[in-house]
């Protein structure tokens, strides 16, 4: 969950949460949507939600996504999105339909290469496939869509953020559905590529790995591979001008973090000092907690000033507010800590996420002393 930005709310925002919830149980890192039917004679639409207490219409049931394949190309002139989405997913009931979260306007849909009809309720994109699913089926989903996701409104914090030179993906709990259909809960985790297309000047940021550019005249297609599996939420993209540092931690993991270039100065001074304890925060967790569990390391130092991070998976999300007045080595601390308590072992009800944010919180501290 986010770190918020005015002191002492780092600690506050998670007593605040704690106070209102009770303790729940955690989930491994995949899972299945817990809203499945039970034996049927006849196939029967999904769950139009997963059934979380706090937010009861945020993801589905009937199956379990195991990949996303989304490319995306963005126009950074009037910041619109066009998206080609498919989802490989097993299903866990007899399904006669199925609902997928997307908040921008649906052009097709296909279903295992077949054009299935669908229709839009709010965030339900209900779709339709021409012959039902059977339970154990792996199918795959292909979903072409449109729109400006910074038009969107959602409860929470954040979601998309258009910026002086790009754009980017984060917020809590509700961000996927702006630039890509999903099962939008964090119990149904998958694994990740993203191909994003904007102008060849820019750089794109995103969760994992970073396998390949390839320029197409005016554009550059950039295309980052996630192969642990993720929830939605974390799932971030980062467009704009961007200066990217590589290495490798004293205990081995590879590491990927980037600096926005409109900061100049002190604050970039303070900034480029916090990103590079990185590796060193790492590697102390990694020998407290044990072997850190993705691909890859890092963060990115976004050209925004909101006034929260998140731990978007194997790269954190840090606002430049942050650092106005010096370092902060606290909050990059306890983003990092989320790798282990939050992304990888995640919540299994929104109304867990004091758990996230009390082991980070504590984390932080820990490594600070």
């Amino acid at each position: 969950m986010p770190v918020q930005l005015a002191r002492p709310s780092r600690r506050t925002w998670a007593m605040r949460i704690a106070a209102g919830v009770a303790a729940g149980a955690l989930v491994l890192p995949l899972g299945l949507s817990s809203a499945q039917a039970g034996p049927s004679s006849a196939p029967s639409p999904g769950a139009a939600g997963a059934g979380d207490p706090y937010f009861p219409r945020y993801g589905n049931g009937g199956y379990d996504v195991r990949h996303y394949g989304i490319h995306v190309r963005y126009a950074l002139g009037n910041h619109k999105l066009v998206g080609d989405t498919t989802l490989r997913a097993t299903a866990t009931q007899d399904l006669s339909r199925f609902d997928l979260d997307l908040q921008l306007p649906t052009r097709r849909v296909w279903v295992d290469g077949k054009r299935a009809s669908f229709s839009r309720h709010g965030r339900e994109l209900v779709v339709t496939p021409r012959s039902p699913l059977s339970s154990g089926d792996v199918f795959t989903v292909r979903v072409t869509y449109a729109g400006f996701p910074a038009r969107v409104r959602l409860p929470g914090i954040g979601a998309w953020w258009t910026t002086s030179d790009g754009a980017l993906a984060a917020g809590e709990p509700e961000v996927a559905t702006v630039w890509f259909p999903s099962n939008d809960h964090p119990r149904d985790k998958a694994t990740f590529d993203v191909f994003a297309t904007t102008a060849a000047g820019k750089q794109v940021i995103s969760n994992g790995r970073l396998v390949g550019r390839v320029r197409h005249g005016k554009q550059r297609t950039w295309h980052w591979r996630s192969p642990d599996p993720m929830a939605t939420y974390l799932a971030t993209v980062v467009i704009g001008d961007y200066d990217i540092e590589r290495g490798r931690s004293r205990g081995g993991v590879p590491y990927l973090y980037a600096m926005t270039r409109h900061m100049k100065g002190a604050m970039a001074r303070n900034a480029r000092s916090s990103l590079r304890i990185t590796p060193r925060v790492v590697d102390f967790y990694t020998r407290k907690f044990g072997f850190y569990p993705f691909v890859n390391a890092g963060g990115t130092l976004v050209n925004a000033s909101f006034g929260f991070s998140l731990e978007n998976q194997t790269r954190p999300n840090y606002s430049k507010a942050f650092f106005t007045s010096g370092p902060d080595h606290e909050v990059v601390a306890h983003e990092l800590a989320h790798m282990w308590w939050g992304d990888s072992v995640s919540v299994n009800r929104w109304r867990d996420i004091w758990l996230n944010e009390g082991f980070a919180t504590w984390s932080s501290w820990f490594y600070l002393v």
